[in-house]
């Protein structure tokens, strides 16, 4: 009795290998955009704070009102992934 050949086995590991690849590579991108973004709004709160405190003794109504705005606004460079904030 002849076998038939084993290369047809191999396309699919070829196939499973690059998907769980793609999926591995697509995880990794998406992690750094949100450290990335993590690390762009911490600063962008540092920079309203300062800010913030720069009016604060002059007019406390306008530093208020800084900081209202700057926990309200999301960071304009901020990634906005669709699987997080969809």
């Amino acid at each position: 009795m002849l076998r038939e050949p084993e290369q047809p086995l191999k396309m699919p590991v070829c196939i499973q290998t690059f998907r769980r690849v793609t999926i591995l590579e697509e995880r990794e991108r998406i992690g750094m955009d949100l450290h990335d973004g993590i690390i762009q709004s911490i600063y962008g709160v540092g920079l309203a704070l300062e800010n913030a405190r720069a009016v604060l003794r002059e007019d406390p109504e306008s530093a208020d009102n800084r900081l209202v705005k700057a926990m309200d606004e999301p960071e304009p460079h901020h990634p906005r992934h669709p699987y997080i904030y969809s």
